[in-house]
């Protein structure tokens, strides 16, 4: 999920979901069906269309993101009361959910309601921390429009949805009775909240190159939205553009003329801001413990990862052993051609199956992986092999697909088109990584409220990365070598991301350590820290804690079994048992694997 902008309490809601949209997550076109499935996805889904609902009528494009067609005409309306009537309606739907928790008998049902429940408490809580901080937040409007046209104009959208993309274009032109169009809605927004900065002196203004980078970037957004217009299939709006310019010039002149003055001279974070981001994202504890662990991980890792260097160094006569000199020979030899990159990763995945198999690692699906070349169309933008999951809402067989990007490509970065690190990638995003994981989702049962609100990066890229962690002992040398850089990059990133943006660790600090010890490319680490201030603040953590959650989780009930006069843990038994309890937060997954613990090689 992308968090390049933090916003105000009235809309940062609405923009923690958009991005989501954007990253490749199926869209429900029509209104969400309750066919028969399990009676309780039957009864949460009733719950969550009802809540939608609701919601969908304070943000209309949320309603649409879920697949209530009614609300595609609709867009965002905002006053001054916006954030009042917001909390209202947070605050009745606690106690509602409060209600429904406690008559619920079944047990998935329940699960189902404390998430939602859990995700009404925290927009509580981050509206009433951002009042005491004083926040005043940028408010990105070009951007904002661009995304709520865009979920309506794409390939995978059916005619009459692109044409209701001008509608609501014109709602946020236009606005209603009661509320000024968005672009001005905006603007007395953050003039309120300056105000309010005044009496509390607030301690969270938005940082100057934040501002000065969305400016830069606005006239690409307005250019994208004239063509997601064009695109709409209506021709009904060229006099509503030009209000729309007018509009827009108005609204950057007022972020240039008042608020850039009074912005902070230095992006940093506030601790407090950067744990909310965090909390945001399912990420659990403060951020300097969070990162005292991933330091204390990565300084017991680094001494092996040298001395793979070492011995792969000598193996191959190399005048450096270092690690850094270690990886750009084996980056230097992969595959010349897609075709042949193609045929690497089938090959490598034959192989990683066999290996699964004969380790007794998990249960293999019948049918075969799915992987491909990926389109220009499909990478967009992407520089590595990605899953591109099954919509978890689809009552159809779906499975997910691997996608692997053109090494043709001007795009792609160097530091993974090893063939060593081939491996590490279909562990993580095939078998037994995400396409496993999604498959054992779909067997289990996905209710709206799993694939909205307990799809976190926490619990999805923890079992990703534990998966490369599963395979990797039976992987040559070299695969070995570069997984343990992977890992490690993993575990540095959940240290560095912090300490960089709350200003302990320099730029310069963080680029030696990502090229020194792990020998990351330049044009790597530079994409890696823009993902660590403004395209994914707070990501770098999330992958870390699911992965140390579930190795925690394993030692957990090894430690239990061992307790009950049982003999060590089953690793295939942890394995299926943990993918069986299905999309669930990792707290809920915690207290149900110490409650079913299999004590034996038959998982009884």
């Amino acid at each position: 999920m992308s968090t390049l902008f933090k916003l105000s309490p009235a809309l940062a809601l609405l923009l923690s979901f958009l991005p989501i949209i954007f990253a490749g997550c199926a869209h429900v076109s029509s209104a969400p069906s309750i066919s028969p499935r399990a009676e309780w996805i039957e009864k949460s889904d009733t719950l969550a269309v009802e809540f939608f609902t609701e919601l969908g009528a304070l943000y209309p494009e949320l309603g649409s993101e879920m697949g209530l067609s009614t609300f595609d005409p609709q867009g965002l309306l905002l006053n001054l009361e916006s954030e009042a009537r917001e909390q209202a309606f947070f605050e009745r739907w606690h106690s509602r959910l409060g209600t429904e928790l406690s008559r619920a008998t079944d047990l998935e049902l329940q699960a189902d309601i404390e998430i939602l429940r859990d995700w009404v408490r925290l927009q509580i809580e981050n509206y009433q921390s951002a009042l005491k901080r004083g926040e005043v937040e940028l408010l990105p409007g070009a951007r904002l429009i661009f995304q709520g046209l865009q979920m309506l104009v794409n390939p995978t959208t059916p005619a009459e949805r692109r044409r209701s993309a001008v509608s609501r274009f014109k709602v946020y032109v236009y606005g209603d009775k009661a509320h000024r169009p968005l672009l001005e809605a905006m603007q007395d927004f953050t003039a309120q909240a300056l105000a309010r900065t005044k009496e509390k002196k607030a301690t969270a203004l938005p940082a100057r190159q934040d501002i000065e980078a969305y400016l830069q970037e606005a006239e690409d957004y307005t250019r994208a939205i004239r063509e997601l217009l064009s695109n709409s299939g209506r021709t009904d709006w060229s006099y509503e553009w030009v209000i729309f310019q007018n509009q827009l010039r108005n609204y950057h002149s007022f972020l240039r003329q008042t608020l850039l003055p009074q912005a902070r001279s230095t992006d940093y974070l506030s601790e407090e801001a950067y744990q909310k981001i965090l909390a945001n994202l399912g990420v659990d504890g403060a951020p300097a413990v969070l990162a005292a662990k991933a330091k204390h991980d990565f300084d017991q890792l680094l001494p092996e990862f040298h001395a793979l260097a070492r011995s792969l160094g000598q193996k191959r006569n190399l005048k450096s052993k270092k690690p850094a000199a270690v990886v750009e020979i084996l980056n230097s030899m992969g595959p010349r051609s897609a075709q042949a990159n193609e045929a690497l990763y089938q090959a490598t995945a034959v192989r990683i199956e066999k290996i699964i198999v004969a380790q007794n690692l998990l249960s293999l699906p019948s049918i075969p992986l799915r992987l491909r070349l990926a389109s220009p169309q499909d990478s967009q933008g992407m520089g590595v092999p990605f899953l591109r999951p099954p919509s978890l809402l689809n009552r159809q067989e779906e499975r997910g697909e691997l996608l692997i990007p053109d090494t043709s490509s001007q795009n792609l970065f160097a530091d993974f088109l090893s063939p060593y690190v081939v491996a590490s990638m279909l562990a993580h995003e095939g078998r037994p990584g995400h396409e496993i994981q999604f498959a054992k989702f779909m067997e289990k049962g996905v209710s709206l409220i799993r694939n909205r609100y307990a799809a976190t990066t926490v619990n999805v890229e923890g079992w990703a990365n534990y998966a490369e962690d599963l395979v990797q002992p039976y992987l040559t040398e070299e695969e070995r070598f570069m997984a343990m850089r992977l890992r490690l990059w993993r575990v540095a990133r959940a240290f560095l991301e912090p300490e960089y943006v709350l200003g302990r660790r320099s730029r310069k600090e963080v680029e030696a350590l990502l090229q020194k010890d792990l020998g990351f490319s330049s044009a790597f680490i530079a994409f890696e820290l823009e993902r660590y201030k403004r395209l994914e603040t707070g990501l770098a953590p999330a992958y870390y804690q699911g992965y140390k959650a579930i190795v925690d989780m394993r030692a957990e009930v090894d430690q239990t079994i061992r307790a009950n006069g049982g003999t060590s843990l089953a690793i295939h038994c942890f394995n299926e048992r943990l993918l069986e309890q299905g999309l669930l937060p990792i707290r809920l997954l915690r207290q149900r694997l110490k409650a079913d613990v299999p004590l034996n090689a038959n998982c009884k």
